[in-house]
């Protein structure tokens, strides 16, 4: 299973791995881990309410240094480790073995949750999925072993699951809501024993991420707008999950999969089968539920959230599905299970369902793969123009001191929504520390005019945070594309150039042609 999920990772991520960039918080982790601060390359901060992930950032930085990469290459194994405790949890659920290898596979392609591994820094947020799935496993075998056996499991399960909301905070509500899958194995009173412990640890665990984190608060308004706008986008998602090809209406595909889950419990209750399409029933309707409820729930904790963390947020911000993904195959492959069984009701063996079945999420795999595709070209194109950037700043016939304060214009910001070049007040500074080994000029992408202060250029209204508004004399603008530099001495300076900068200004390059597959 695993060198099959390893060739996997391999066709459909090795032209990211090959043609490889860092991006986004890439830059601010690798500066960390080479220039440290007081915390050594922790960031203190974020240790504050997702500890797991801030012991794990840096690592990869410090045992690869600034080889791209080597950090998606790991990115990619964590993605298989993710996907074989998938398959795991489901062989521990009986599920048949060519269907849970299939579901594996989907868990891996997820194309609502791909940056996790096109993305360095976001590759370690998949150990907190990979926890979680761990504890399952674990807190399964442990339901139906011997007592002292059935503790240690329990302990290990409870371990896990407390690690993997530290590590990154998506999964509680599904560790909350634990007692529904231990159903599928015991009697309701057994399952609510142990997972009542489950919900407690999530509540508490819940709360303290709420008390620490440092993101914003949203309203009660914003956070209803919030979960309707979770809710419609959830259900656009499954239609897309379902039906990868074409254009079909969201409303079609979740009519046509009602339909194929209302006629197998109806042919269920009629029970005119026999007992290999009956046995093959039961378990697509039980993937289908199981993959509906985990979907929705992985979704849910994103209510107190900003609203730009959604089921259908754009590049580096569909993260935060990481937990949805094992969900939403296990949904469609439930829907394979289901409609295979239907069609094959009298003669058929288990052995042929199963592979009938394995067959079509095969082929909606191939419709997920292609979405991953069109990304993974995004993100390469995104790291092809943040080299370009890097190589104009480097230049030196610009001649740029390193006590200079540099605005960049004449480069895109991103190449396509949350696929970013240089666009934050942190990356680009970062970038240029560690091209030119520590000492270098503070560099940041310039997003909107400048007013010409007596003493200083003031972005207006940036939406870059903690963009500065630097000193005259020191000023520097950068012109990437025509590797040209402007020195702003003085408000007569800042004023005369003002127009010529505000028209130089490029913050979204829409990419209208994709580069080649490798």
């Amino acid at each position: 299973m695993l060198l099959g999920l390893l060739g996997v990772v391999v066709a459909v991520y090795w032209p990211r791995v090959a043609h490889a960039g860092f991006a986004w918080d890439d830059w601010e982790k690798a500066a960390e881990a080479t220039f440290w601060s007081a915390f050594g390359p922790f960031d203190a901060r974020e240790a504050a309410y997702q500890p797991g992930l801030a012991a794990l950032l840096p690592l990869p930085h410090l045992a690869f240094g600034d080889h791209p990469s080597l950090h998606l290459a790991l990115a990619s194994v964590l993605g298989v480790a993710m996907a074989f405790c998938v398959y795991l949890v489901l062989r521990e659920l009986a599920v048949p073995a060519p269907i849970s290898a299939a579901i594996s596979v989907l868990a891996l392609l997820f194309p609502w949750s791909d940056s996790v591994r096109l993305w360095a820094t976001a590759g370690a947020s998949q150990v907190s999925v990979s926890l979680l799935l761990i504890g399952v496993a674990l807190a399964l075998r442990g339901l139906t072993e011997p007592t002292s056996s059935g503790s240690r499991s329990r302990r290990w399960s409870l371990v896990a699951y407390v690690l993997s909301m530290l590590t990154y905070p998506v999964t509680p509500a599904l560790v909350g809501a634990s007692t529904l899958l231990y159903r599928l194995r015991v009697p309701w009173r057994r399952a609510w024993e142990w997972g009542r412990q489950d919900l407690v640890a999530a509540v508490l665990i819940g709360i303290y991420v709420r008390l620490a984190t440092t993101k914003p608060a949203q309203s009660v308004g914003d956070q209803l707008d919030h979960a309707w706008t979770i809710l419609e986008e959830w259900a656009a998602l499954l239609a897309h999950a379902v039906m990868p090809f074409g254009d079909v209406p969201p409303g079609v595909v979740w009519a046509c999969a009602a339909g194929v889950a209302l006629a197998g419990w109806a042919a269920l209750r009629r029970d005119d089968a026999d007992s290999a399409s009956n046995d093959r029933l039961t378990v697509g309707l039980a993937l289908v539920a199981v993959g509906l409820a985990a979907s929705l729930l992985a979704y849910v904790i994103l209510v107190p959230a900003e609203a730009k963390y959604r089921p259908l947020a754009p590049g580096l911000y569909n993260r935060v599905g990481i937990a949805a993904g094992p969900g939403v195959a296990t949904l469609v492959a439930g829907l394979a299970v289901t409609g295979v069984a239907l069609l094959l009701r009298r003669g058929a063996s288990r052995l042929a369902i199963d592979l009938a079945a394995a067959a079509v999420v095969t082929a909606i795999g191939v419709g997920w793969a292609g979405l991953v595709r069109d990304d993974e070209a995004l993100w390469r194109r995104a790291a092809i123009e943040s080299e370009r950037v890097l190589a104009a700043l480097n230049d030196p016939r610009l001649d740029i001191p390193d006590d200079a304060v540099v605005l960049t214009v004449g480069h895109p910001h991103s190449v396509a929504p949350g696929v970013p070049v240089f666009g934050a007040s942190f990356d680009l500074d970062a970038a240029i520390k560690l091209r030119r080994g520590g000492e270098a000029p503070r560099a940041y992408p310039l997003d909107v005019p400048l007013a010409c202060g007596p003493r200083r250029a003031v972005p207006i209204d940036s939406a870059i945070r903690d963009l500065p508004s630097p000193a005259y004399g020191a000023l520097r603008i950068v012109d990437i594309e025509r590797r040209r530099v402007w020195r702003v001495r003085s408000q007569a300076d800042c004023r005369r150039l003002g127009p010529l900068v505000a028209g130089r200004i490029q913050t979204e390059s829409v990419i209208t042609t994709l580069l080649p597959a490798s």
